[in-house]
């Protein structure tokens, strides 16, 4: 049935442009058939998909970060001496597979000492496109929600002591990210990776970073 709607120039416009630039011959026949075969209502609906936003925004982009699950880090009874549990050892005695840790996380953290830690629970995500790093911390909800302990970072290790599959990416140089404060109070990102024999483990100030790439495991503690 013929519309009795007024077609505007801009429209006129629209459908002109469209059937000037239509992609002949790149479509295969079968698609074309079905578009053809579908009631007037579908078309509509499918078009105002496609129209009724601006070029490039028909889809809505992925969120920066994919939450992937929890993990529940249990409390601790005792002190935790950081520089008694991080030790590089690959020997088939070790309690965790550390073949690196940098020296930059042997300056932020090996005069630190943890009080005991009431239970918690972690968050951790995907990073699903390279970004700015405060726009990381942001979608992480600030870093209030950031910090974790070195003792909650140590028993995600004791839970994949030889790359084993868990929480932490155990794929070759794939870097978990992680954030604990030092003994002077700055927050630092902890990088923990999985390099064939041991764990490779480092530190850096947050400050200091100005991008994150995608494909990053980040963790959070969950508010």
């Amino acid at each position: 049935m013929p519309s009795d709607k007024i077609i505007s120039k801009a429209e006129l416009e629209l459908i002109r442009r469209i059937k000037t630039h239509f992609p002949l011959g790149l479509i295969p026949k079968s698609v074309i058939e079905e578009w053809n075969g579908c009631s007037p209502k579908m078309l509509t609906k499918e078009l105002l998909k496609l129209f009724g936003n601006s070029p490039g925004q028909s889809e809505k982009p992925e969120p920066l970060l994919r939450l992937l699950g929890t993990i529940i880090i249990p409390a601790t009874a005792k002190e935790f001496v950081v520089s008694k549990r991080f030790i590089e050892d690959t020997s088939s005695k070790a309690k965790v597979s550390i073949f690196r840790i940098e020296d930059s996380f042997k300056e932020l953290f090996f005069d630190k000492i943890e009080e005991p830690r009431a239970r918690a629970t972690l968050c951790y995500q995907m990073q699903q496109r390279t970004a700015h790093y405060q726009t990381i911390i942001d979608g992480l909800g600030g870093e209030k929600n950031l910090e974790i302990s070195l003792a909650a970072i140590y028993y995600l290790l004791k839970r994949q002591p030889r790359g084993e599959g868990g929480v932490l990416l155990n794929c070759y140089a794939r870097e978990n990210l992680l954030h604990a404060r030092s003994k002077k109070g700055q927050l630092c990102i902890v990088g923990i990776s999985w390099h064939r024999i041991g764990w490779y483990i480092y530190a850096i100030p947050a400050n200091c970073v100005n991008k994150s790439i995608e494909g990053l495991r980040t963790f959070s503690r969950d508010s």
